[in-house]
């Protein structure tokens, strides 16, 4: 059988009835070239057990959610060191924090998770496993395991890839019984064994095979390194036990004369090639006398969210091809380091401001207006101190920071019933904003809090390009991924994911009223700020 590009087979969508055994997959092909040339593609496919048919689901995509977020926000090092930051992300969010509205696992003694993650970066795949699971290489006619240091908790590995290999993850179970000399003809009929198989909720497979379209990425396009040479050739040979001594000797000695000459040819040609950059490409030529121009452009697009994105992005990307053009003794005038790590966090973020397709003029949402008149009809005798509310399954949450507290109204009747929802006293800073989806989240002058069962929990916000200037107003509810923030001062609507992670923001103009309210739908895409009597509407894509 030869897989299509994707292909994931077994795995059922509810737990093992008898072991609570589960298992899931996951893909990120980031459409953004810039991003997938950075990063390139990630897979993952995880089982674990220890935890309810109702919070699985929930539970697994906290965790991948977890591994991508922090994979793609890494934006210094290597592909494998940003795997490595996100795997040890997920460990940490694991052992050292309790997983609201899950438990720990310092409470849950029978829980087990086994990751198993890969990247698909041009022509190389860089490979992580937490626990227990399985990664094969399948070439042509052959099979190999690629192993990870197994006396590590989490470990790491990376390995050359060629057009129509053939990756596939298993969960643990299935790695575990998957007889290596019999992948090969096990392959064709595992689709309709574990199909067939569901009491086997846990084994689960995913297939990736290498073909043109997803290695034209980067550099590395269409290219051979000389590792991946020198692997290809050891890869074929291993098979032929009985090979002669004499031909091997003979083999090995051309794959050195084979790496002394490329070492030669790629010496010469970078001699050549330096010498040529230096002479049509000096630094005096491409970033002036100085770095001024450069480092006026850097801030321009760090402080001003209403640039030219268009433009910005077009000279950025002048910018990169010729620093990467210079030649070395041009990169050290040009103090190449800080400007390449200061454009590569810039071309990051100025792909992430996008500009606003549409604004309108809109009438208020449907149901900001039904938590605006239970505000009205409240009778509450701290009402003059309330500074936000929010509507949370017929519940109405009230923010007040003058008794730095919570309240919640329970409806009874045609009247509601109003106390104090935090057990303790909290800080809720100024209470600018309120949003509810299970947890609390309480936005102020500067950050969001996070509340949990009557209690305050750990929240940070992480790898935002500027600090909130006047924010007012917060948004999510439980079908939503982020957390929206209408931040007056910087004229933007910013996204974050519920870790704390920044995901995107939108550049607006200028808002013509004080923005009270804010409601957002990820899946039309589109978002309300509504004043005491306007409102205008806004898309993103």
């Amino acid at each position: 059988m030869i897989p299509a590009k994707i292909q994931k087979i077994g795995g059922n969508v509810a737990p093992n009835p008898k072991t609570g055994e589960i298992a899931f997959s996951n893909i990120e092909e980031p459409v953004d070239l810039p991003v997938l040339e950075s990063r390139g593609s990630l897979y993952s496919v995880l089982d674990f057990s220890g935890i309810s048919a109702q919070t699985a689901p929930l539970f697994g995509r906290l965790v991948w959610d977890t591994l991508k977020d922090s994979y793609y926000s890494e934006i210094e090092g290597t592909p494998l060191q940003a795997l490595e930051k996100a795997l040890t992300a997920v460990r940490g969010r694991l052992l050292g924090l309790s997983i609201n509205p899950l438990p720990s696992m310092e409470t849950a003694p029978n829980f087990e998770l086994n990751l198993v993650a890969i990247v698909k970066w041009g022509q190389f795949l860089y490979t992580a496993v937490l626990g227990g699971g399985k990664i094969f290489l399948i070439r042509g006619m052959g099979v190999k395991e690629i192993v990870c240091d197994s006396s590590m908790e989490v470990s790491f590995a990376s390995h050359p890839l060629d057009t129509d290999d053939i990756v596939m993850l298993t969960s643990k179970h299935l790695g575990n019984r998957l007889s290596f000399e019999k992948l090969l003809t096990t392959l064709g009929t595992l689709e309709s064994e574990l199909a067939i198989s569901p009491n086997k909720a846990a084994e689960l497979a995913l297939i990736i095979k290498n073909t043109e379209t997803l290695t034209k990425t980067g550099s590395n396009s269409g290219k051979k390194s000389l590792s991946n040479l020198i692997h290809r050739f050891s890869f074929k040979s291993k098979s032929n036990v009985n090979e002669n001594p004499g031909l091997k000797k003979t083999k090995l000695l051309g794959i050195a004369v084979l790496v002394l000459g490329v070492v030669l040819v790629g010496s010469l040609a970078l001699s050549l090639r330096d010498k040529q950059t230096v002479a049509t490409s000096p630094a005096t030529k491409v970033l002036g006398s100085s770095t001024d121009d450069l480092n006026a452009k850097i801030s321009e697009i760090t402080s001003n969210l209403s640039i030219d994105l268009p433009a910005a992005k077009a000279e950025l990307t002048v910018a990169f091809t010729t620093l990467n053009n210079l030649s070395p003794e041009d990169k050290r005038k040009a103090n190449f380091k800080t400007l390449s790590d200061s454009l590569t966090s810039l071309k990051i973020q100025a792909y992430n401001i996008s500009a606003l397709p549409s604004w309108r003029e809109a009438s208020m949402p449907a149901t900001l207006g039904v938590v605006r008149a239970k505000f009205k009809d409240l009778t509450f005798n701290k009402k003059g101190s309330v500074t936000a509310y929010s509507d949370y399954v017929g519940f109405l949450y009230l923010v007040s920071p003058t008794d730095s507290q919570i309240y919640k109204a329970t409806p009874l009747g045609k009247s509601f019933t109003v106390t104090p929802w935090l057990k303790n006293s909290s800080d809720v800073g100024k209470g600018l904003g309120i949003a509810v989806d299970g947890n609390v989240w309480v936005l102020d002058a500067t950050s969001i809090k996070k509340f949990y069962k009557n209690d305050s929990t750990l929240f940070t916000i992480s790898g935002i390009d500027a600090p909130f200037n006047n924010p007012l107003a917060l948004y999510t509810d439980g079908d939503s991924d982020n957390l929206y923030v209408y931040d007056a001062g910087n004229s933007r609507l910013v996204a974050v994911n519920k870790t704390g992670l920044y995901k995107f923001q939108v550049a607006l103009p200028k808002v013509p009223f004080t923005v009270r309210d804010l409601v957002v739908s990820e899946t039309a895409k589109t978002f309300t700020v509504a004043g005491d009597t306007q409102a205008l509407s806004g898309s993103f894509q």
